[in-house]
């Protein structure tokens, strides 16, 4: 038993002696009698602490006492530097006089040491008669020393001894102003328990206020050019639907009392960007905004939905940029064409638009010169398990907050579109398909590697979900661990599977110069090892249970690495150089080969993303099995460029209603090795 629980029982009981001892004690005097007679914590402030710890000899036997607890200045309010005084009565219970000094130890929250005339006692020294009282007043000048808090004690001691011992707390407060905010909606109402977030720009402070009933706050802040930015719903009445507002402003200057109002009907509506010559709707939309100071501050999010702004229900308070630290306001918007759209035409516009201030640069028209502007990525999204409604997502942020956000949405799959993008050095995007098994669970979502730019009318293409195989989507090493993570890739995207779907069998196991680690069941495994160089073997087995694809899948990989481990005075984490392979094969939508047709695999072979060292490919050879891996053949292939490879699996070998499965073998210069074998991976149709 630590603590309050310990204490309190303690503390109760030693009252109790006290009360018995003097039974005409008022409840003040026995308080005080416990807490200036403890032993001072020898570290810990007097706020955290108060008297220290409970003395009862002392308390109980000790004949002189003082008529209070503790010396409370309070809290002195910017900007009253008026002295204080409070007076100490010494009672003496004995039979003879005491002569005592007051001797004062005041510090501030740093350790420094206020100046010896900020605490005066008057008189200082004096004697307390027997059976007698006598008093001495403590002031304490707040403009002799600097804002904040100032703890310690003022001791009264008889020669080196210390009789009673009052604890010491007083707050200077640093300069700060009232603001008096109000709040009120579209309709002139006050906005009942609403909040208005506050950021310092100068400094990135903040504050949430909340507001009473009336709509109304009153905070005390620091001097400064603040935002006062609140989310206000006007509820629907009189036939007028609810609309949603971000009322306030970017900018207020604190350097005196202020009053504020928070008005929504100040508020400018927005409306959904246009697409020249194209109509567009909104699919997806938000807004982000971001106010911060040097080095903190704070980013808020706000969605709406199609309807809410076609019918006009969204406002936001625009107004010119700050003149004082950061804000950022960005839209996103995902806009798709109301009409028919042809195989090279734009099916998406996806728009990431920062601005220095909320303003209509947030919902453009975007020209002819915007559009070509724009990246434009061909997507090829495959079917996994079966063609339905996959969900797609794109996550973003900008240079000046990189507060990272993802919206996803539904997308029919198979499907090819194309998508336009904004691109620009500050806006940065990451795409992801989350993989559903035949029973709709999320199996993995792919995902690129990680955020990226685009360059100005830049064009790419990404292709979803084929050739899918397990690989590592995370790994690390310290000084004493090492953790690995598995998962799902198409070559260019990976992602973790997702706990939850049937697995016949999922294990990792890791092996350290031949010797056996541990075993761990499921896709991940963090691993104790030793300090110093090693060669490490790591092996993942992966049964997907067919209830969860439309095939079997069955593989078995084994990556061989070294790993010296971190060095001193390096990282205190390193990346092994584990290898990756793209097999990008030449199938169909659906994943399947062509029956009689020689299948193309546009082999690539690299390393983890995130690994340390990425020594050149050596070699790289695929064999392939149409009895489910009871018999291997090579297929022909040949090298085209670094860990690029063109294999072929003769046409003979694909017979419709078969499988095709394969298994890679590939190192690096260094020796670091992939072992991966895929039991009926890709049908024949």
């Amino acid at each position: 038993m630590t603590g309050t629980s310990q204490a309190t029982p303690i503390v109760a009981g030693g009252a109790a002696l006290l009360r018995q001892q003097h039974p005409d004690w008022t409840w003040q005097q026995v308080k005080a009698q416990l807490v200036t007679t403890a032993d001072a914590h020898p570290t810990s402030m007097s706020w955290t602490v108060g008297g220290g710890r409970l003395d009862l000899a002392q308390a109980t036997s000790q004949t002189l006492s003082a008529d209070k607890a503790s010396l409370d200045f309070g809290l002195f309010r910017h900007p009253d530097e008026a002295p204080r005084s409070k007076a100490v009565t010494l009672s003496n219970d004995g039979d003879e006089p005491v002569s005592v000094a007051l001797v004062d130890e005041v510090l501030a929250e740093n350790g420094a040491a206020a100046p010896d005339d900020a605490v005066i006692a008057s008189p200082a020294t004096f004697t307390v008669p027997a059976h007698g009282t006598a008093s001495s007043t403590v002031t304490f000048d707040p403009g002799l020393v600097a804002d904040g808090s100032w703890h310690g004690s003022l001791t009264v001691a008889a020669g080196e001894q210390a009789l009673v011992r009052l604890p010491f707390g007083a707050h200077d407060e640093e300069e700060r102003y009232d603001v008096h905010l109000r709040a009120i909606d579209r309709v002139g109402e006050p906005v009942a328990s609403g909040l208005v977030t506050m950021v310092n720009g100068d400094t990135g402070g903040y504050a949430n206020v909340a507001l009473d009933a009336e709509g109304a706050a009153r905070v005390r802040l620091p001097p400064g050019h603040w935002s006062a930015l609140s989310r206000i719903v006007t509820p629907a009445r009189g036939g007028v639907p609810e609309t949603f507002t971000i009322a306030g402003t970017t900018e207020l200057d604190v350097s005196a009392d202020t009053t504020y109002v928070v008005d929504a009907r100040e508020a400018e509506q927005v409306r959904a960007p246009t697409v020249y010559r194209t109509g567009t709707e909104v699919v997806l939309s938000g807004l982000s905004w971001a106010r911060r100071g040097p080095s903190s501050g704070i980013t808020d999010f706000a969605g709406f939905t199609a309807e809410e702004i076609a019918q006009g229900r969204v406002f936001v308070a625009t107004g010119p940029p700050v003149e004082h630290g950061l804000f950022e306001a960005v839209a996103r918007w995902t806009l798709q064409p109301t009409g028919e759209v042809g195989p090279a035409d734009p099916g998406v516009y996806e728009l990431l638009l920062p601005r220095p201030a909320f303003s209509a640069a947030l919902w453009p028209q975007l020209s002819p010169k915007d559009l070509h502007d724009m990246a434009r990525v061909d997507n090829h999204f495959a079917a996994v398990s079966q063609p339905g409604e996959y969900v797609t997502g794109r996550g973003y942020f900008t240079e000046k907050t990189r507060t990272a956000l993802i919206t996803f949405r539904p997308l029919d799959v198979p499907q090819h579109r194309v998508e336009l993008v904004t691109a620009a050095p500050d806006v940065y995007w990451r795409q992801c398909l989350r993989l559903p098994t035949l029973d709709r669970f999320l199996l993995a979502s792919l995902c690129d590697p990680d955020h990226r730019t685009y360059d100005r009318a830049e064009r790419a293409e990404s292709t979803w979900a084929v050739g899918l195989h397990p690989a590592v989507v995370q790994t690390r090493r310290s000084a004493t661990t090492m953790y690995v993570q598995t998962g799902l890739s198409d070559g260019p995207h990976s992602g973790a599977l997702v706990d939850g779907f049937d697995r016949e069998q999922t294990n990792v196991t890791l092996f350290r110069d031949g010797e056996l680690v541990g075993e761990r069941a499921g896709v991940s495994g963090s691993f104790t090892v030793p300090k110093g160089p090693a060669t490490y073997r790591v092996e993942q087995v992966l049964t997907i249970d067919p209830a969860d694809l439309a095939a079997p899948a069955r593989a078995r990989t084994v990556w061989e690495f070294g790993s010296d481990g971190p060095v001193p005075g390096g990282p205190s984490q390193v990346h092994p150089p584990l290898l990756s392979l793209d097999y990008r094969p030449d199938v169909d939508d659906l994943g399947a080969a062509k029956a009689r047709r020689a299948l193309r695999l546009d082999l690539r072979v690299g390393h983890h993303a995130d690994a340390d060292r990425k020594p050149a490919i050596a070699a790289a050879t695929v064999s392939y099995s149409t009895d489910a891996g009871a018999s291997w053949r090579q297929a022909p292939g040949r090298r085209v460029g670094d860990g690029r490879y063109v294999i072929t699996v003769p046409g003979h070998a694909l017979v419709s209603g078969d499988s095709i499965s394969l298994r890679a073998r590939a190192s690096d210069a260094d020796g670091n090795s992939i072992d991966q074998t895929l039991v009926g991976t890709i049908p024949v149709r």
